[in-house]
């Protein structure tokens, strides 16, 4: 992203050790068409949602995303597959 000219290095003004890396114009105009795509996207995936079904969706998602977060770095690498006291 650096070589295609959307972010820059910059050193911090406190500390020389430090690299702070910042949007060019170029990747904020970017940015901002990806972030108005995405929300389109978003719009025709969830338009026939109803509020409540969407809030269901988050929190059964939200789970899953923990239950993974959990599972890393236990030396679990079957956790994505079918465990076999699960009927589902």
């Amino acid at each position: 992203m650096e070589n295609a000219g959307l972010l820059e290095r910059r050193a911090d003004e406190n500390d020389q050790r430090i690299s702070r890396v910042y949007f060019t114009d170029k990747g904020k105009e970017a940015y901002e068409k990806v972030h108005e795509l995405m929300k389109v996207i978003e719009g025709e995936c969830f338009e026939n949602f109803t509020i409540e079904e969407k809030i269901l969706l988050k929190r059964l998602l939200m789970q899953v995303k923990n239950n993974l977060e959990d599972k890393v770095g236990t030396g679990n690498s079957h956790c994505m597959g079918k465990h076999e006291n699960e009927d589902s």
